[in-house]
């Protein structure tokens, strides 16, 4: 059976693991600290090592109501740390 694919964070997170006394949410922080290069190239690096595949993180789309009954507005936060695609 193969493994489950895994967001880059927790590719990080299963070859690395937490230090001691850290959550998922301390682990991340320090993971934000790396530029969006070196997070890929290390996810990349982890997900080879544990035999995994990389996927995308999950949607981070709030949709909001509006006020006056318009259309919902979506607020997106936009993902910092992906690859622009190739044209």
């Amino acid at each position: 059976m193969q493994a489950k694919p895994l967001s880059d964070v927790m590719a990080l997170q299963k070859f690395f693991g937490y230090r001691p006394g850290d959550t998922l949410r301390e682990f991340k922080a320090e993971i934000d600290k790396l530029t969006g290069e070196e997070k890929t190239e290390l996810a990349a690096l982890a997900a080879k090592e544990l035999g995994v595949e990389l996927v995308a993180a999950p949607s981070t789309d709030v949709v909001v109501p509006a006020a006056d009954g318009a259309m919902p507005v979506s607020t997106r936060t936009p993902v910092l740390d992906a690859e622009p695609p190739s044209t």
